[in-house]
């Protein structure tokens, strides 16, 4: 008969590391409701408002962040592909 693995076998040694824990949903969910409830303001440069909100807002700046930067695609390199 097998031994069963106890406790501290299963735990994954990276799951200490903060960068690369799962989030715990219940400070995701508190920091999504912070973000929601705060008041609207108009931003000249999101990125820019972003990165300066990493500290109150960690992991909703970091996805804001991801999609923000993605490159985009030039509308003439499109048409070129069309002939036009």
């Amino acid at each position: 008969m097998l031994a069963k693995p106890s406790d501290e076998e299963d735990k994954n040694i990276f799951d200490n590391l903060p960068s690369l824990a799962k989030p715990q949903t219940s400070r995701l969910c508190d920091e999504l409701a912070v973000y929601l409830l705060a008041p609207i303001k108009e931003a000249e440069d999101p990125i820019l408002w972003w990165s300066k909100r990493r500290a109150v807002y960690p992991r909703l700046s970091c996805m804001a962040l991801d999609y923000l930067t993605i490159p985009g695609k030039s509308s003439t390199n499109t048409f070129q592909a069309f002939g036009h």
